[in-house]
């Protein structure tokens, strides 16, 4: 009993304290609004620059958990008396390397891809062709105001629709060589990320068990076993929500990014392996790897003048999207929650909004979660009601 008034009167002292320092801290972040905002601002860069590679280890060490499983598994089976300690450690080195070495080979599949297409002596070649491309669309403009003039249906406001359809597609390829030449300039910084990243992954992956436990012992200190439970249900949740999307939603990104691969190879498209690689990777957001793989196969075909493999490919993707769609992906994600499509557009829209592509990424497992906890609320209303 008087354990459990000190656990009580703790919980009291720390909600009470919580509540006042939240009070205050609202009161003189409103009397100095625009002083607060701006050094908030530049608190948050300097959390986000410590937090990323945080946050990505745990991501990396979430993710690899599976086959650090496998291998520990494998390796009781072949030596049963290694002790846990060093049959995690041999764990986790396999897994971390099984993982560095897809990342690598991903890697260099795409750079072999595009560096076979853009061979230093085709460079005039792709050049001429580009060129040519550029004078096709200004033929195609002449000859379209041409056609409305014989029409007598030339007018200023139509001149004026090609001048901004004409003016949009320059600005957004613009767009996209400035961004790509960006991330060209923000590779070390992203490169020394997730180097931090792996390394902390490594470290959670070792002592995992033991964070577990010291996280647990504060919630008993903090919470009461009612709370405790609460929040070891929410976080079931989210592992269920999170990884049962995540694992089906990476196998089948694996299977778009092979299957699509070999399918342009087949059909003859340049650029196979690198537009295989980003359809397969923009299907990790529902609905993006179709109209990745549709356009960068329309793009590089019309660019190269490719008609007839444009005119092979598109049906040979539209097969592949629909053995995936209706075949691969529900047995893949079939266990994992189900979420219905019009709350995933929402979920995507919202998403989007909030966090960019991170957001969209996230978009679906967080609407999964969501939908979990709303069931389960549900039919905890109805058995009350009955």
């Amino acid at each position: 009993m008087d354990n459990f008034n000190t656990k009580k009167m703790r919980a009291i002292a720390f909600y009470t304290f919580l509540t006042a320092g939240g009070v205050l801290l609202l009161y003189f972040s409103l009397q100095n609004l625009p002083t607060v905002l701006e050094q908030a601002g530049q608190i948050w860069d300097i959390v986000m620059t410590v937090v990323s590679p945080l946050i990505l280890g745990f991501v990396i060490a979430y993710l690899l958990n599976p086959a650090i499983l496998f291998y520990e598994k494998l390796m009781h089976k072949t030596c049963p008396r290694l002790k846990y300690k060093k049959l995690r450690a041999f764990s986790v080195v396999e897994a971390v390397l099984s993982f560095l070495i897809l990342l690598t080979l991903v890697i260099s599949l795409l750079v072999f891809s595009v560096t076979r297409e853009l061979q230093v002596g085709d460079l005039d070649g792709l050049l001429l062709i580009a060129t040519n491309f550029m004078e096709d669309l200004n033929k195609f403009y002449e000859a379209s105001m041409q056609w409305l003039a014989d029409m007598n249906l030339e007018s200023p406001n139509v001149q004026t629709l090609f001048q901004d359809i004409s003016d949009t597609v320059y600005g957004a390829l613009n767009n996209v060589i400035s961004g790509f030449i960006g991330s060209l300039g923000s590779i070390s910084g992203n490169f020394a990320v997730f180097v931090f990243g792996l390394v902390m992954s490594i470290y959670m992956m070792l002592d995992g068990r033991h964070i577990t436990d010291y996280l647990k012992r504060v919630a008993d200190v903090l919470f009461q076993a009612r709370t405790n439970e609460n929040i070891r249900e929410v976080l079931s949740d989210l592992h269920h929500a999170f990884f049962g999307y995540l694992r089906g939603q990476l196998l089948d990104v694996l299977f778009m990014i092979i299957a699509v691969s070999i399918a342009l190879q087949v059909t003859g498209c340049r650029f196979a392996i690198g537009i295989g690689l980003l359809a397969g990777l923009g299907n990790l957001i529902p609905y993006l790897g179709p109209f990745i793989g549709y356009g960068l196969t329309t793009l590089v075909c019309l660019i190269y003048g490719d008609y007839s493999t444009l005119a092979v490919s598109l049906p040979v993707l539209l097969v592949i999207q629909l053995i995936d769609g209706n075949i691969i992906g529900p047995k893949l994600l079939g266990k994992s929650i189900s979420v219905p499509p019009l709350l995933i557009i929402l979920f995507l829209i919202a998403g989007g909004a909030v966090g960019g592509i991170l957001g969209m990424l996230l978009a679906v497992p967080v609407g999964g979660f969501i939908t979990i906890r709303f069931r389960k609320w549900l039919d905890r209303n109805e058995s009350n009601e009955e």
